[in-house]
């Protein structure tokens, strides 16, 4: 729950200074966790580098490869996240885009 009006506090501050619909200006270069690395605590901080003229960031964190079913799924304005909810042991594939209000760059 606490997820979902995050999400929705971010996008009402960020669609409505938007004079277009948001646009993906690129893929930001991922520092941590690595490719095929392993961590050791359930609430890793993602982080990864700036994008030129990115308005915000959304990252999908998945136990499969697919990303059809995140288990999280934000937007977020800084160029890391660290889940608030744990999570459980296990595989999993993370991403991360970036978005520009002004129509992409």
């Amino acid at each position: 729950m606490k997820k979902i009006l995050l999400t929705m506090l971010v996008m009402s501050i960020l669609l409505p200074s938007c004079q277009r619909m948001p646009e993906e200006v690129g893929v930001p270069k991922m520092i941590f966790p690595a490719l095929n690395g392993t961590i050791n605590t359930s609430t890793p901080t993602f982080d990864w580098y700036d994008v030129e003229d990115a308005t915000y960031y959304q990252i999908l964190v998945d136990d499969q490869s697919d990303f059809e079913t995140p288990v999280i799924s934000v937007e977020v304005l800084s160029s890391e996240y660290t889940p608030t909810t744990p999570l459980i042991n296990g595989d999993y594939w993370w991403c991360v885009r970036a978005w520009d209000c002004s129509g992409g760059t």
